[in-house]
């Protein structure tokens, strides 16, 4: 799937699909009032670490989704 630039209200980014990574967000931004306010480069939720209550190990933090 090629990358798709979508604009709604006042965020725009980029959607790609990785075979790997599956969604991809990329350069999101916020305009502010004719000021563009980047807030992120890269998103993926195969990257996303989450913080679990069991402090034991490796309980702490874990990948939400194994690649």
């Amino acid at each position: 799937m090629p990358p798709v630039a979508v604009v709604n209200d006042n965020v725009e980014h980029t959607i790609a699909f990785g075979h790997r990574e599956g969604i991809i967000l990329s350069t999101i931004t916020y305009n502010d009032d004719g000021v563009i306010r980047p807030i992120f480069y890269r998103l993926s939720p195969a990257e996303m670490v989450v913080p679990y209550a069991a402090p034991e190990h490796p309980h702490p933090r874990k990948f939400a989704f194994d690649v």
